[in-house]
């Protein structure tokens, strides 16, 4: 078997139904359409240099004496996660609809906790990357 069939690129995008924090309810946009956020893997290119660079920076950091706090890791992780995202559709951010950008993407993680958490519940999920096949 070829297992490069399993091989997870930057190509490979998973969009993810945002759904309401406490119901979990698919929230829904003014259109009726499902409101999304698409991500790539924490297996991707993509991710992995994000990773990367929140931990040169940490190594940097340590070796200047700068103190690590709980604000700076959770800046870092928001930061992360928010490099995964490629897009959205139904978000808004003090109006209907947010262009997706990092900064729009960090500020609504950093706003929206439960946000975040969704996604990051969501790229912990290979299979959400991966091809479905019936032969495995």
């Amino acid at each position: 078997m070829d297992m490069l069939r399993f091989e997870i690129t930057d190509d490979d995008v998973g969009v993810m139904e945002v759904r309401h924090p406490g119901s979990g309810v698919v929230l829904k946009d003014a259109a009726g359409n499902p409101v999304t956020v698409s991500m790539v893997s924490l297996d991707s290119p993509r991710y992995k240099a994000a990773q990367r660079m929140t931990i040169d920076k940490r190594l940097k950091d340590q070796g200047r004496s700068v103190a690590v706090s709980a604000e700076s890791m959770e800046a870092d992780n928001i930061e992360t996660v928010a490099l995964a995202v490629t897009g959205w559709s139904g978000i808004g951010i003090d109006s209907d609809e947010t262009p997706c950008s990092f900064n729009s993407v960090c500020d609504a993680f950093r706003r929206l906790p439960w946000l975040f958490e969704q996604c990051s519940r969501y790229l912990g999920n290979r299979a959400n990357f991966l091809p479905a096949s019936a032969k495995d």
